[in-house]
Formats: structure tokens, sequence, C-alpha cells
């Protein structure tokens, strides 16, 4: 296996492992249940003063060449009518996105996501002006950063949904502190119904 794509699998193998939990967030708050998967983007905000940071990584790879929905052979490409000796045949590509997302105030959250970008296609050369006769291949590479994006969410209300999952999670343990509650209870009054009959037991004996 070349050094190059073992390298890119150890990397998708160790962040796969390190984003288990898909963000890592300076917040006290458990909220990470609450948020969308790592793919959707600009679900949630953030408290006043929180951040987060995200990583995120994409592969692709395509093979071929179509005419439509048919897929055609180089020879038939170059066989065309048209002035091409060279032909793709096929290209990787591998996408790393690190996003940030930092809360100034509890309506603004801002937003940057970062691009780095490596290309690699590989092409198939034919012989002289004309022909279907294969020269060879070679291989061509580009990397470097893509698209930088850089937005902002602004909450129009005044409801927070993590405040209401906070409540929704107190409430769950309220009510299973009553549960536990009414089962200390309810085992109380046995006790106390075991001692008022072994009293009354104890009593039935003395009179006999």
């Amino acid at each position: 296996m070349p050094a190059k794509m073992l390298l890119k699998l150890s990397a998708l193998f160790f962040f796969n492992a390190l984003l288990s939990q898909s963000v890592f967030a300076n917040t006290s708050h458990n909220h990470i249940k609450a948020h969308a998967p790592i793919g959707v983007m600009g679900d949630h905000m953030h408290e006043s003063g929180e951040w987060m940071f995200s990583y995120r990584y994409m592969s692709m790879s395509m093979e071929g060449n179509l005419q439509g929905d048919n897929s055609v052979s180089p020879e038939t490409i170059v066989s065309s009518g048209l002035p091409l000796r060279v032909v793709p045949i096929d290209m990787t590509t591998d996408m790393h996105m690190l996003g940030a997302m930092y809360a100034p105030s509890d309506k603004l959250t801002l937003m940057l996501m970062v691009n780095y970008i490596e290309k690699e296609m590989d092409h198939l050369t034919f012989q002289d002006m004309s022909g279907i006769n294969r020269l060879g291949v070679f291989t061509t590479e580009t990397s470097g950063i893509g698209d930088t994006k850089l937005g902002a969410l602004y909450s129009l209300t005044s409801n927070d949904n993590t405040n209401d999952t906070d409540n929704n999670d107190n409430n769950l343990n309220n009510n299973n502190n009553n549960i536990n509650n009414n089962n200390n209870n309810n085992s109380n009054n046995r006790n106390i119904n075991n001692i008022n009959n072994n009293n009354n037991t104890t009593n039935n004996n003395s009179n006999t």
C-alpha cells in the first residue's frame, strides 16, 4: 500500500475515533445530544461566550467516462473526431473541513468553515495525432485551501430549545425521584404494618 494512502487511512481512523461525539464545546451544559448530525450545519445556537470546534472529512472517487447515461471507453472518446489525445480515467478528492462557532451574545452565533482539498487525477495518453494506440498513463495532483465560509445565526425569538431540553431532563429526574419516594413510602408502610401485626400477635399471646 502506498505511503500516502496509508497516511490518509490512518488520519481518517484517528479523527473518526476522536470525533465520536462530533463536536468539542466549552459549554458546561449537556447540550451535545440536542445537536443534529455533524453533516448538518446551522442547526443550533450557543449561549453567550460559548464556542465549538468541529472537523469533517469527505472522500470522493470517480472512475470512467459517461456520454449521457452510457459508459464510453477512452478509445471511443479519441475516435469521436475531436482533437483529444489525453483522456482522464479516474480521480480522487479528499476534503478536510475545519469549523468553528462562537456566540458573542445569546441571540447571535458566528460560524467559520475552512476547507483543505487534495485532488489526484490519472490520465491516459494516446500515440501520434490520431489512432487508438495507447502511449501511457500519467498523474496530476493539486492541493490547497478551498472556499472559506463565514456566516452567522441570529435568533428572532427568546425561546431557547436548549433550556427546554434541560427543563425536560429536570422534569424527568423529578418524576424519577417522586417514583423512588413513593416506593420508599410504600416500603415504610409495609414495615409499619408488619410491626403492628407483630404487636397484635404478642398481645394475643399475652392474653392467652
